[in-house]
């Protein structure tokens, strides 16, 4: 498990930690960059890859389209929300197994849906746990673990249900079968 910094990272970032090994890894979708830099200093190989050409992104590329990469390139993918935002988030899933080595990780973070139906988010996607677990399954993926977090951290503090059930975002850390 790699020993991070999450102080300045995007909320998601805290809560995929531990998931994270120290491998050659893929990040898509790396937005400003700022956990590819945290990455990087705590010695993890990491290609940052975006749609927007920045200073800090390796490689410039549309998961709209099919990836760059070589099969088998890389031993972990990390995407953070980023899904939600793809016409075709299944063929995400599909070319990330294909760019993976065999029984390497790919890291997920996705909002649910239950909590972005009729908002002013512009997402593409919206997943149930029930969608999402059908891709990973389509596409040669098995759960290792879940975890799920809220964007609004006082939320599970003042409603009392079970954590599960007013999570906004969900955490998946999958392996390549």
């Amino acid at each position: 498990m790699i020993k991070m910094k999450y102080k300045k990272l995007f909320p998601a970032n805290k809560y995929i930690k531990k998931f994270i090994k120290n491998l050659k890894t893929l990040e898509l979708a790396c937005g400003c960059g700022e956990l590819t830099k945290q990455l990087r200093e705590d010695g993890v190989t990491v290609v940052c890859s975006d749609i927007l050409n920045e200073e800090h992104v390796d490689v410039v590329h549309d998961l709209n389209k099919p990836f760059p990469w070589k099969t088998g390139e890389f031993e972990q993918i990390i995407c953070v929300d980023s899904l939600e935002l793809i016409e075709n988030p299944n063929n995400v899933f599909k070319e990330a197994n294909r760019i993976l080595k065999k029984n390497g990780y790919f890291i997920v973070t996705v909002p649910r849906s239950l909590l972005y139906f009729n908002t002013k988010w512009e997402h593409s996607s919206y997943f149930s746990p029930a969608s999402i677990n059908f891709m990973i399954k389509q596409n040669g993926f098995k759960v290792i673990k879940t975890n799920h977090f809220y964007f609004i951290p006082y939320l599970k503090k003042t409603i009392n249900v079970p954590s599960k059930v007013l999570a906004s975002h969900l955490v998946f850390l999958l392996q390549k079968k």
